[in-house]
Formats: C-alpha cells, sequence, structure tokens
C-alpha cells in the first residue's frame, strides 16, 4: 500500500514576502475534494496547481506564486502523490 507522510513541513529555500507577511515555511495535507475542485476550475496546471497548494497551505495564492521553482516543485510532487496513492488503491480494488 502506498503511505504518504502527512502533513509535510516544508521549509522553504527562499522565503517570500507578499502583503506584509513573510512565509518561510508551508504546511501541507491531503486536500479535500471541494479544493480540489475549485483548483481544477484555473486556466492552466501551474495556475491549478498555485491555487490548490495556498488551499491547503493556508496561504495566499500571491505567495505560492513567489515560490522559487524547487519548493514550487516539491509542493506540487507531494500533491501529487494523493493522487498515486488514491489511483494505486482503485486498481487494487478492482483486481487491476
Amino acid at each position: 500500500m502506498f503511505e504518504i507522510n502527512e502533513p509535510l513541513v516544508l521549509t522553504l529555500r527562499k522565503p517570500v514576502a507578499f502583503a506584509g507577511q513573510t512565509v518561510e515555511s508551508l504546511t501541507l495535507r491531503e486536500p479535500t475534494a471541494g479544493e480540489m475542485e475549485k483548483a481544477d476550475g484555473a486556466a492552466s496546471a501551474v495556475a491549478s496547481n498555485i491555487l490548490l497548494i495556498a488551499f491547503v497551505a493556508g496561504v495566499t495564492p500571491g505567495s505560492v506564486r513567489l515560490l522559487c521553482k524547487r519548493d514550487y516543485e516539491e509542493a506540487v510532487a507531494y500533491l501529487a502523490g494523493f493522487t498515486a496513492a488514491a489511483t494505486a488503491t482503485e486498481g487494487a480494488s478492482s483486481g487491476a
């Protein structure tokens, strides 16, 4: 069975400052179906990921937009793990 450590505290390589707040780390958790639905309506995959990271970490999308590529990619990879876990579970239960 695929297991994900939750939550993930991602210490940013490059802290970001947005709207008078400095973000030095993101605490990521499993997204809800509603959060995924809201993020899915974005114009692109990157915009969708930005929204999803903002929802689950409790920060503004503007802060997420300022993440360096490595921090952004690490957050996206963590969240993608939940999709991989769901796919593996569905495949196992369907006999695939």
